[in-house]
């Protein structure tokens, strides 16, 4: 009887790993990676683009987003079961796929990978910036509240968290990672159910506000929102983890339930918000709500720690990258144990560097949030899943005569990579005209 992709994969890994965690453990941290700062900016994206029109936006993104990241999990399931590896991250996964795609192909597979690797780090570094803005804004309006004099800016702020951060991106193991996201997702719950509730109770709802705007913040929208459903990055280091590989595709499975109550979650937060602070609202409704209420003063502290503790794991994304491979190279090359691992934490905190420098270089939220999603955001989300998947597929498709199944699957891959080419076009333009019209 011939085994299944389920087993081949499950074998592989329980070869190569010692961390492998079910599917509740999984949905928990994919969960924590995609529910973060961007759900309380998505109001702004209403703004932009207008009641309905940013609402179901919304929705539309996020089911384009799905089926991307199922795209990209069922070629890294495929290739890793061909090639007999416990785990491929984005960049491997594109190498690999290259490697087994057209002979002409194969030449550019380093190439690939690089280009993959660059764009991740480069989105991750924004997503861990936009973490420690997040933070060291709610920071600064919890002191303003309790130390009203105490004289330090945005800036300062950014310089001193860099020191706790230091401890927490010493962290090595994925338990621990995986114990994190549990709290972390315990108090993002807490924090969500007593924002969501003073939101639908508030007694100062807009009650016109416009359906559309224009295509400029149409554009804008689309670059907000996108960040908030940006999981491309985070979505195969969990997957990678999973004991039984078949739970996360599916209409029932860990991916479509994950990005279920994240839509649901982003659609009710961002109407809402918007509804209430209509044009008042920040880059985070948390900062439209003021500290002088005990409620909202525990919920701002409660973000804090929520946020830092959410940083781990888009750190960890990063190293995830490099970190394996670095160190394969440098025990090859005879390198004690000990020499390895200060280099790994130097090249940990190296990214922590470049994610504080950053946020110093572009401190307000909306701005990186927004010019983030549209640019290498989109690209991720959007274009490069589908062309891996042609590269992985279309061979395969064509030996096997699978001609339904690959004019199906083109037709939705050539309709995402066109609308996302169109939404980094006009959605860079349309960002640098907002932030230089500031």
């Amino acid at each position: 009887m011939e085994e299944s992709l389920d087993e081949r994969l499950r074998k592989v890994r329980e070869k190569n790993s010692n961390e492998l965690v079910g599917s509740h453990i999984t949905l928990i941290n994919f969960l924590r990676g995609m529910i973060g700062p961007g759900c309380f900016s998505v109001p702004l994206a209403l703004k932009f683009a207008g009641l309905w029109t940013g609402f179901a936006l919304i929705f539309i993104i996020g089911l384009i987003t799905t089926i991307n990241m199922s795209k990209l999990v069922r070629c890294s399931q495929y290739l890793c079961a061909l090639t007999n590896t416990g785990a491929l991250n984005y960049g491997n996964m594109t190498e690999e796929a290259f490697k087994q795609s057209f002979p002409r192909l194969q030449r550019h597979s380093l190439a690939a990978k690089l280009f993959i690797n660059i764009s991740l780090f480069i989105l991750q570094l924004g997503v861990c910036s936009v973490a420690y803005i997040f933070m060291v804004d709610h920071l600064h309006e919890v002191l303003n509240h309790l130390w009203p004099n105490h004289g330090l800016t945005d800036k300062d702020l950014i310089l001193i968290a860099f020191i706790p951060y230091c401890f927490e991106v010493s962290i090595r193991n994925f338990w621990i990672l995986s114990a994190v996201s549990v709290v972390g997702n315990c108090f993002m719950i807490v924090a969500l159910v007593t924002i969501f509730v003073k939101l639908v109770l508030s007694r100062n709802m807009i009650p016109e506000l416009p359906v559309s705007t224009d295509f400029n913040g149409f554009m804008l929208a689309a670059g907000s929102i996108l960040y908030a459903f940006e999981g491309q990055a985070v979505v195969l280091p969990i997957e990678n983890k999973l004991k039984h590989a078949s739970e996360m595709n599916g209409y029932t499975g860990i991916l479509t339930t994950g990005m279920t109550l994240t839509t649901v979650t982003y659609a009710f937060c961002g109407f809402f918000g918007y509804i209430v602070y209509g044009p008042r609202v920040e880059g985070s409704i948390t900062l439209n709500m003021p500290s002088d209420s005990s409620v909202v003063f525990a919920v701002k502290c409660l973000l804090m720690v929520i946020v830092f503790s959410g940083y781990l794991l888009q750190h960890y994304v990063i190293v995830e990258m490099y970190i394996p491979e670095m160190w394969a190279y440098l025990r090859k090359k005879g390198y004690r144990y000990r020499t390895i691992m200060a280099i790994e934490y130097a090249n940990r905190y190296a990214i922590l560097l470049l994610s504080m420098g950053l946020a110093l270089a572009v401190p307000n939220l909306g701005d990186i949030i927004s010019l983030i999603g549209v640019s290498i955001g989109m690209m991720l989300a959007m274009v490069i899943p589908p062309l891996i998947e042609w590269v992985t597929f279309l061979p395969v498709w064509l030996r096997e005569n699978r001609r339904k199944e690959m004019w199906l699957q083109s037709a939705f891959n050539v309709f995402s990579i066109c609308v996302g080419l169109v939404f980094m076009v006009f959605g860079l333009k349309s960002n640098i005209q907002n932030m230089t019209s500031k």
